[in-house]
């Protein structure tokens, strides 16, 4: 993000007009689906991405740590699934 920083314009970009409408949708009741279609939003994926970044920064900043974590384990050979 450095090298975009002496190129973008100060205040506010049109990514933070995108958001307030997706928040303004959901407060008014308006289902993910349709405001989705109107913001052109394919997936909710990079949604849930922000989140859990905010979420681990959150934990980090109030207990030095996530707490949260889910990591992948191996399941020993031959161990019921």
């Amino acid at each position: 993000m450095d090298k975009w920083a002496d190129k973008l314009p100060a205040g506010p970009i049109i990514h933070d007009f995108r958001r307030s409408a997706v928040r303004n949708n959901s407060r008014a009741g308006i289902s993910d689906k349709v405001t989705m279609e109107i913001t052109g939003h394919k997936t909710r994926e990079d949604d849930i991405k922000t989140a859990m970044e905010r979420k681990e920064k959150y934990l980090q900043a109030q207990y030095g740590h996530n707490l949260g974590t889910v990591a992948p384990f191996e399941r020993k050979k031959g161990a019921a699934r």
